[in-house]
């Protein structure tokens, strides 16, 4: 009975070979520190608040890194998300995106003033995270 923790430890921190990543450190993002690292002073067991911020930097980082922003100009043509437009929800087989529209005027703040292919103002201001590039 005394060697079930430690079993049940070995296998939260044991590599899986589809990604060679431990269950721990794919929820938390570090590595898990073992009971035998606790009691041996160093740098990451030491330097608990440093650590926690330390982590919170490299997640920003590497949400930051994966973050495109994307800006357009006048003129661009873009196709609009259909869901922040509709009122009724037409199902998981509805369609995704509407148009394409024209960008008429672009704010300073990513939002932007549409048109249609025909010269028709659209009502409203629209997010740039709601729009997609459109190519011919």
């Amino acid at each position: 009975m005394e060697e079930l923790p430690l079993v049940l430890w070995a296998h939260r921190t044991t590599p899986k070979r589809s990604n060679g990543e431990t269950p721990y450190s794919l929820v938390y993002g570090i590595e898990a520190v073992s009971p035998a690292e606790i009691h041996v002073l160093t740098n990451r067991t030491t330097n608990l608040e440093e650590n926690e911020e330390n982590l919170h930097l490299n997640l920003e980082k590497y949400y930051n890194k994966r973050v495109k922003s994307l800006v357009y100009k006048v003129g661009d043509y873009v196709l609009r998300l259909n869901s922040i437009n509709k009122v009724e929800y037409e199902g998981k087989m509805g369609p995704t995106w509407e148009g394409p529209y024209i960008i008429s005027e672009a704010f300073g703040n990513g939002s932007y003033k549409l048109e249609t292919t025909e010269g028709k103002q659209v009502p409203r201001t629209w997010n740039g995270v709601n729009l997609r590039k459109f190519y011919f």
